[in-house]
C-alpha cells in the first residue's frame, strides 16, 4: 500500500510486485505507469481513505484475485527488467 498524495515513481511497489504481492497505491505521479489498475493492483484517488480501503478489503475477501495480480505484478517486473 502506498497511499501517496505525490510521488515521483514509487520503487517502493515494483519491489512489492517483484516479490508477488498486489499493490494499492494513489493515482499520482508516477505510479499509474507502474500499477496496471486492476491487473497488479488497485489504482484509486488519493485523500480518499474510503476508496483505499475498499480496495484493500477487495484484496482481503477475494484471495484468488490478489494471488492472480500478484503474479501479473510479478511478471510485468520481470518483462521489464
Amino acid at each position: 500500500m502506498l497511499p501517496s498524495r505525490e510521488e515521483g515513481f514509487g520503487i517502493t511497489l515494483l519491489e512489492a510486485m517483484a516479490a508477488g504481492l498486489p499493490v494499492v497505491a494513489s493515482a499520482v505521479g508516477g505510479i499509474p505507469e507502474v500499477v496496471a489498475d486492476k491487473t497488479t493492483g488497485f489504482l484509486v484517488v488519493p485523500r480518499d481513505p474510503e476508496k483505499l480501503a475498499d480496495a484493500l478489503i477487495r484484496l482481503i475477501v477475494d484471495r484468488e484475485a490478489a494471488k492472480r495480480m500478484g503474479q501479473e505484478g510479478k511478471t510485468r517486473v520481470e518483462e521489464t527488467v
